[in-house]
């Protein structure tokens, strides 16, 4: 029997929201259903972005909050985000556990190799939450961190884009997509995809990295089994 695909899954802050509701669950109930499916064939770790409740590093910024506070307000917009995409899976059938970047008893246990390796052992979607537990950092960075930890080589990095392109597609309209390329030439280019911390670290570590529009209908399906649905980055 063929080994299931593990895969740590990016979720952005945007994916969490609808037109009237900062958190919403507008596009969670199909996510799930096709997790649900996906499950017979992968297996996934998934960090979520808290950008429809809280920038750190561009509304802490105009709001005029210190930045470390800022920061921490972030991580704690992700962990909101996560406590309501674990209520959505469990309330369909996927078990599922929720770990912390930082100490919160009541809401998860904190993230160690042994609570990954246990989760996986009880074959359940495991939600990170809290970032990196550090300012300074993003959830981008939060995420190949996380898939290392698991012992993941692929990140599902889902965005509102069909993939990656030469120049930001809403602006350019001449933008070409970009079937793959490698962690240099995002780095050079500026695609701005993912930050540079996360990119040369997902390079350093041999992270293969998928990017697709979350939006897309059957999504998370498709960047499962169609090769041609996603934008590869690899080193």
């Amino acid at each position: 029997m063929k080994q299931a695909t593990s895969v740590l899954i990016k979720l952005s802050g945007s994916f969490m929201r609808n037109k009237e509701h900062a958190i919403s669950r507008h596009n969670l109930d199909d996510f799930a259903k096709q997790i649900k499916t996906l499950r017979a064939t992968h297996r996934f770790g998934i960090v979520i972005g808290g950008g429809n409740l809280f920038q750190g590093n561009k509304q802490g910024v105009s709001d005029q909050i210190e930045p470390n506070t800022a920061h921490g307000i972030g991580m704690l917009a992700t962990t909101i985000n996560a406590l309501f995409v674990l209520d959505i899976l469990k309330q369909n059938d996927i078990p599922t556990c929720l770990l912390t970047a930082r100490p919160m008893i009541d809401i998860g246990q904190p993230i160690t190799i042994q609570a990954i390796t246990k989760a996986k052992q009880n074959n359940e979607c495991i939600i990170f939450a809290g970032g990196t537990g550090n300012p300074f950092f993003t959830t981008d960075t939060a995420a190949v961190l996380r898939a290392l930890q698991m012992k993941s080589s692929l990140i599902w990095k889902a965005t509102n884009v069909d993939g990656v392109y030469t120049q930001d597609p809403a602006i350019d309209k001449n933008a070409i997509k970009l079937d793959s390329l490698n962690f240099d030439q995002a780095l050079k280019n500026n695609l701005g995809i993912m930050d540079a911390t996360a990119f040369a670290m997902a390079k350093a570590h041999n992270v293969t990295i998928h990017v697709f529009n979350a939006f897309a209908k059957n999504a998370f399906i498709k960047a499962g089994q169609d090769p041609s649905f996603v934008t590869v980055i690899k080193k």
